[in-house]
């Protein structure tokens, strides 16, 4: 088998954004795609204290969204110290067609934040 280490869409779940509530990034369709997609968050200035939770939707349709068992989770307990780079593991088989990141913050009043994903792309 050949793969293409091709990112999901355009290599993100969430855009680089202030974060000061909760965000839904947009669906990825999974189609073709197969293994683990490895979902990555950068986490960086943070304000305030508490915690930053990304968890992982699924759809069959892109519309109708079921939250996952997959989630990263940072506690910040010192408002200077950025968390950096956050990850998990989400399995292929184990979701719906699309998937997207939801990010909650309880506590920290913002957070720079952006989400990404990279799965293999399988060749027939």
């Amino acid at each position: 088998m050949i793969y293409d280490l091709t990112p999901l869409g355009a290599d993100s779940l969430i855009n680089c954004q202030n974060v000061t509530g909760t965000v839904n990034g947009d669906g990825v369709d999974l189609q073709g795609r197969e293994g683990t997609v490895k979902v990555c968050a950068n986490i960086g200035a943070v304000t305030g204290t508490g915690t930053i939770t990304v968890t992982i939707g699924e759809s069959a349709n892109n519309s109708d969204w079921t939250d996952t068992t997959y989630t990263i989770s940072a506690t910040e307990a010192d408002a200077s110290n950025a968390l950096g780079i956050k990850e998990v593991a989400v399995d292929c088989r184990n979701v719906e067609r699309y998937i997207r990141a939801q990010v909650a913050i309880s506590g920290v009043t913002a957070v720079d934040l952006a989400v990404t994903g990279v799965v293999a792309k399988k060749y027939s």
